[in-house]
């Protein structure tokens, strides 16, 4: 009798261990099929981290030099756990190439070693956007430098500085990243990724494209009417998100026809020291499901480039005054720091 107690014993503990071991990892989730009610499909999730610019040049790399490479995100070294993200994406403000020499503090041409690619590959960093007004600060043989170190890095480089074209972004089903240098408000630019949205999304609807324009005024909250427009037509052509940056400056978030815009997400690394709102900073989290989308809000700050969570009080600040410039619609979620979208 006690033997068989033994046995049943063990019976159970060895089905508690396999169903643990089987449970759907937080990164798949089920999907009913219709055919079969009865049975479920496992469609994988993906988790996103995307920030804004990063500029590794100047008095960071003053800094850097000092304390190290990592000394810019120290303290919030958590964030980039690498178990926890599929893609992590940056607007990188720069060229990378063999020959690049110390910029100067007043200087606005930049440019980084190699050594910096490698760093933010170590970091986490898989896509790096270069569809911006510094990329080819050293001109067009430094793009093709940049290209190449960040592939080698294992980076995807996104974007040019000067095409707008399909050729430069990235496709891994379900996500498309587009990057796009619209600080000129380059109009041709606009209708070329327009004609390639509409094109995406007629071959496959089912599609998550995410716009990463790099555009605005410097230093203003307020996105202009060019990005207003500009956001509104690519949505209009079937965009699911656009991320922006360039205004060195948090900007708000408008909800148009169920899509979200965070027409800017400020700096991530810079020395711009002059001012609270350059030293504040915001970094999303997308959990992607096809079904429903969770935007979670980072809020951060940085003194002297080195970044930091924010807490407490100055959190809770923070997204009250990212709700008060943003869509009455996301207030509620925005001083929450959570919005949730379902498709």
């Amino acid at each position: 009798m006690r033997n068989k107690i033994v046995i049943v014993l063990c019976s159970l503990i060895a089905l508690l261990i396999l169903g643990s071991f089987f449970q759907l990892t937080p990164r798949e989730f089920q999907v009913n099929n219709s055919k079969s009610p009865a049975s479920t499909i496992l469609v994988p999730s993906l988790r996103i981290l995307l920030v804004g610019d990063i500029m590794m040049a100047r008095g960071v790399a003053a800094l850097t030099d000092q304390f190290g490479l990592a000394y810019p995100f120290t303290k919030i070294e958590s964030l980039f756990s690498h178990s926890a993200w599929d893609f992590i994406y940056g607007n990188l403000e720069g060229p990378v190439r063999a020959e690049a020499l110390p910029v100067a503090f007043h200087a606005m041409s930049f440019e980084y070693s190699p050594q910096i690619s490698h760093f933010l590959a170590q970091l986490g960093f898989n896509i790096l956007n270069l569809a911006n007004n510094h990329v080819a600060d050293q001109g067009k043989e430094a793009v093709l430098q940049t290209r190449d170190y960040l592939q080698k890095d294992g980076i995807i480089p996104l974007g040019d500085p000067n095409d707008c074209s399909l050729k430069y972004g990235f496709q891994k089903e379900p996500l498309v990243f587009l990057g796009a240098n619209l600080v000129y408000q380059n109009k041709t630019c606009v209708l070329e990724l327009i004609e390639s949205i509409t094109k995406l999304k007629k071959q496959n609807p089912s599609l998550f494209v995410i716009v990463t324009p790099h555009w605005g005024p410097e230093y203003q909250k307020e996105p202009d009417n060019f990005q207003k427009q500009t956001a509104h037509q690519l949505i209009e052509a079937g965009a699911d998100l656009i991320v922006g940056h360039h205004p060195h400056v948090v900007q708000g978030i408008e909800e148009y026809q169920g899509k979200l815009i965070f027409y800017s997400l400020g700096n991530f690394v810079f020395d711009q020291y002059f001012s609270k709102e350059t030293q504040e900073e915001l970094a999303l989290s997308l959990d992607y499901q096809p079904q429903q989308q969770i935007f979670t809000l980072i809020p951060l700050e940085s003194q002297k480039s080195q970044l930091n969570f924010l807490e407490g009080t100055e959190r809770q600040i923070f997204f009250d005054k990212l709700a008060q410039i943003s869509s009455l619609s996301l207030r509620d979620e925005i001083q929450k720091g959570v919005i949730i979208r379902h498709n």
